[in-house]
């Protein structure tokens, strides 16, 4: 029973040692290879030696057990192979006696195998159920070659482990030295009984094979735990785990803390000894614990939490850890103290807030003089005769705008630093567009003698989708620069259809000169900030060494990148390619005749008048209710105005109207609300036609109005184009005075006397004199119109001629003196410098100059007002408030041409609609600052 008990234990002990020796190849692919082989070997070899003895012992074929020795004997030798060089290895003796000994080992080991492993060596005999052997006598000689063999093999392996001793001083080499000559030590010790007791004549007890699984456990507890060989995860990671100046936790499913680090545990600041929770490390609610574990197991989840006392603050990482089979079995999560990178990222934002403000006030402070330098100078170009001035007034004309030139590049290039310029996608006029680049550098490159060549490709779309101005400021800056730096020769501008689809079309754009050309070695410093090549030579040529460096960042944040080829001497281009979406897919053509085109659909054709018209306006923002009022002006259409639903209702019950444009989103009743009570009270009469007003003008929004009983929708901002259009579509036919009839509709009007006073004068009282600009004092005054003597005055003039009311139908603003037209000019600049599309919000005041500023001006008046009502709907949660609110700011900075803002207000109105305080909270604060930022623009722009 003994007998059979120590096969068993033989046969387990080979497999245990088997399974290390494989898991610790596999498992430790960082260690050196030579060390996973010796370890790997070790395992393998003594399992092979302990389970062949053992399947002797349980073996009754005596034919099979003399197999299964030989193959036993392998295992003993390759083990006595693998200890000798893993002795060379380690004593770090030289390559050439290293490999002598391995040469001379192997060749031993053959030869053993060869003489011990012979047939017949040992008798097998059957005691009950167990086999064991005795020796034969007749190979005492083999035996003895074997035991010589195993003696020369354990003095090299003593020899080689007293040199490693010697040359290793490391105390953790010490140790598994004495742990390995003790192993080796044991395993002579336990071989006895299965090789000097058969020299005698008794039975074998096979317990050599024990000894060499001994020897791979020692070697596979010092490759382990005593880091005796190599450098490894195995033996790194609880010193990792706690040397990381980093906090480690680790969550089972249930998410209860299942193990810390030493930082951990510090930071806690006690003993775990009714365990740990979250909140004992982080200042956080319950909710964001929840969200954390939810983000944790979808992914890697970083945020950043202050600790309890609110004093330190931590990045922390969180994940979930997954079996073999995709299920979650744990949770683990990293944090760091980043205080200090906390207190300086806000430092720098405070500097680089400070830094903004400087330049932005410098720039205003700066421009402000330079301004009035240039308007004064202006005055003297105009006024002078002599000629020594002019000169004299042209220079400072060219220095105040090269000045001007330069603080805008610097302003742009802190904007792009400070991540504040936006890319704004606008419709625009291809031909518009082209025309507005050319007019940018013609003059200069006339003064300069140089020929302007413009190549554009006639299948371009008409009308394009794109940031319009950063466009344009990338190809007028590489423009500017070609005239710049070409003495002599010309500039060519090239813009072709790479590729297009049905949605977008790829742009190339190139910049030709025959200028001074860029050295080869230079071009790569082209691109650096405040850089200025060959300066000795371009010494004269103003600039700040910004202009390439702006178009860079302008190019990369619009998808695109700036490809450059020179010849030193001969000139450069400068080309990329840019995406643009396609508005209108009809080909540009001849760009020059459809600018011409398109002027012309500017003209007081399209414009009709209905004076009898009668209009209810619905708006509670009086910024709309203004411009849709001054633009009903321009068709001699006084509405009536009401700012809320309810006021709706009661100006429908007193009186009957044409065209009721009704705003949807407004507080209290809406449109669709207000609408639905007016139907319900049968205050609509049949002649009457309900228009929705709506910022939301996106597709499916006129079936949605339609299905709720409107007769049609007016986009906002409005637009002259869209409001005629609604008139001409909806108006009663009696109330419409086309163009052709208008002049007649007019001179009869004009000739018509009235008791008391004239229909002119009534419409001048009604409209106001700039609603008729025809019936103000004209430079050649002739006969007054036919009014009573009583009512006659030298202050009434006489009707214009023919052309006077098409050039009022053309220009519908009055037409300022000089200086403030100046002023118009100048404060637009300033808003454009802040990125400001002044065409956009001239373009919703059907080009009325004083028109948009005074929307500005209300605008900036309100936006403290605002601003506050905005903060109490925020602090009250209150979301539909706060929705109105946002979607009305929308409106209005969209008219006044400020995108950047709208599109963030747009944000928040989806943020606000889905009521989700989340995204409302990230986007708040930058809202309101961006909201009262563009009022001081406005306020400096009406200073400039």
């Amino acid at each position: 029973m003994t007998m059979w008990m120590i096969n068993c234990i033989l046969l387990m002990v080979g497999a245990v040692v088997a399974t290390l020796g494989i898991s610790f190849y596999a498992g430790n692919k960082e260690v050196s290879g030579k060390f996973r082989f010796y370890i790997f070997f070790y395992g393998i070899c003594s399992a092979i030696w302990c389970i062949s003895y053992g399947f002797i012992g349980i073996t009754d074929d005596f034919a099979a057990c003399e197999i299964i020795r030989k193959v036993g004997i392998l295992g003993i030798d390759a083990f006595l192979v693998t200890e000798v060089f893993f002795g060379v290895a380690m004593a770090g003796i030289k390559r050439k006696t290293a490999a002598m000994i391995r040469t001379g080992m192997v060749f031993l080991s053959i030869l053993d195998y060869v003489v011990f492993a012979h047939d017949h060596l040992d008798i097998y005999i059957r005691h009950s159920a167990w086999t064991t052997w005795q020796a034969n006598p007749e190979y005492d000689f083999n035996r003895a070659f074997h035991g010589v063999y195993c003696a020369i093999s354990f003095l090299v392996l003593f020899t080689l482990g007293i040199v490693w001793g010697k040359n290793n001083p490391l105390k953790r080499f010490r140790r598994f030295l004495s742990m390995f000559f003790g192993a080796n030590f044991l395993m002579l010790f336990i071989s006895l009984p299965d090789t000097l007791l058969p020299a005698f004549g008794m039975s074998a007890v096979p317990m050599s094979g024990l000894g060499g699984a001994t020897c791979a456990l020692v070697m596979w507890y010092g490759a382990t735990q005593l880091s005796s060989f190599d450098i490894r995860m195995g033996n790194l990671r609880d010193k990792l785990f706690d040397f990381l100046e980093a906090g480690v936790i680790v969550f089972d499913v249930e998410q209860k803390i299942t193990m810390i680090n030493p930082y951990s545990r510090k930071l806690a600041g006690r003993e775990p000894w009714d365990g740990y929770q979250l909140s004992d490390f982080f200042d956080l609610d319950l909710d964001i614990k929840e969200a954390m574990f939810e983000k944790a197991a979808k992914g890697i989840y970083t945020t950043r939490l202050w600790d309890k006392e609110k004093k330190k603050a931590y990045s922390v990482r969180m994940k979930s850890v997954e079996d073999d089979y995709g299920e979650v079995f744990c949770y683990m999560c990293i944090f760091m103290d980043v205080t200090e990178e906390v207190e300086a990222a806000t430092k720098l934002q405070i500097a680089s807030q400070a830094k903004s403000r400087f330049l932005a006030q410098m720039s205003h402070e700066i421009r402000t003089p330079i301004n009035a330098v240039l308007g004064m100078n202006e005055m003297i170009l105009r006024e002078s005769k002599e000629e020594e001035i002019l000169e004299y007034s042209e220079s400072i004309d060219s220095a105040g705008k090269t000045l001007l030139s330069l603080i805008n590049s610097i302003l742009d290039f802190s904007k792009i630093e400070d991540g504040k310029m936006d890319i704004i996608p606008v419709r625009y006029d291809t031909a518009s567009f082209i025309n507005d680049l050319i007019n940018s550098v013609s003059q200069r490159a006339e003064a300069k003698g140089l020929a302007l060549w413009i190549e554009v490709d006639e299948t371009l779309p008409c009308a394009m989708i794109g940031d319009d101005v950063r466009f344009s400021q990338v190809i007028v800056n590489l423009l500017t620069n070609a005239v710049k730096y070409t003495e002599k020769g010309s500039v060519t501008l090239t813009l072709k259809a790479k590729e297009r689809d049905e949605e977008k079309v790829h742009i190339l754009v190139a910049v030709k000169d025959t200028g001074i050309g860029i050295k080869e070695k230079d071009i790569c410093r082209l691109f650096e900030s405040f850089e200025r090549l060959d300066e000795v030579r371009n010494r004269n040529i103003e600039g700040t060494g910004l202009g390439i460096t702006i178009i860079k960042n302008l190019l990369d944040m619009m998808g695109s990148r700036l490809c450059v080829e020179s010849h030193y001497g001969e000139g450069s281009t400068f080309s990329f390619t840019i995406t643009q979406k396609i508005a209108d897919a009809t080909p540009v053509g001849d760009y020059e005749k459809r600018l011409k085109d398109s002027m012309r659909q500017r003209k007081p054709e399209d414009l009709l008048l209905a004076l009898d018209a009668r209009i209810l306006l619905v708006d509670d923002n009086d910024m709309n209710l203004k411009v849709a009022k001054n633009l009903l002006k321009l068709c001699g259409i006084k509405p009536d105005m009401v700012s809320s639903g309810e006021q709706a209702i009661e100006a429908m019950r007193e009186h009957m109207y044409d065209i009721v444009f009704l705003d949807h989103m407004m507080p209290g009743l809406d449109g669709i609300e207000t609408l639905h009570k007016m139907r319900e009270e049968n205050l609509i009469p049949e002649t009457t036609v309900m228009i929705a007003l709506t910022a939301n003008a996106v597709v499916g929004a006129r079936e949605k109005y339609l299905e709720e009983g409107f007769a049609d929708y007016l986009s906002k901002p409005i637009e002259l184009r869209q409001l005629i259009h609604i008139l001409q579509s909806y108006l009663p036919k009696e109330a419409l005075v086309q163009q052709e009839s208008a002049r007649e509709e007019k001179e009869r009007k004009d000739q018509t006397i009235v008791p008391e006073q004239s229909i002119q004068e009534s419409e001048i009282l009604e409209f106001g004199p700039e609603s008729f600009p025809e019936l103000l004092p004209q430079d050649d005054p002739g006969e007054v119109p036919k009014i009573p003597e009583q009512e006659a005055s030298e202050d009434v003039p006489e009707p214009p001629a023919e052309e006077a009311w098409e050039d009022v139908m053309e220009f519908p603003a009055e037409e300022m003196a000089g200086e403030e037209k100046r002023e118009y000019v100048y404060g637009i600049e300033r808003l454009q410098a802040e990125g400001i599309h002044t065409e956009e919000g001239l373009k919703y005041c059907a080009g009325d100059e004083a028109l948009y500023f005074e929307m500005l001006n209300e605008f900036a008046a309100a936006c403290s007002e605002k601003a506050r009502e905005m903060e109490q709907f925020y602090q009250k949660q209150d979301w539909h408030g706060y929705e109105v609110l946002v979607h009305a700011a929308k409106s209005n900075t969209r008219m006044l041409g400020a995108f950047a803002l709208s599109e963030r207000a747009r944000m928040m109105e989806e943020a606000a609609k889905q009521e989700d305080p989340a995204a409302i909270e990230n986007g708040h604060r930058e809202m309101l600052t961006q909201y009262e930022k563009l009022a001081e623009t406005i306020r400096l722009a009406q200073l400039a």
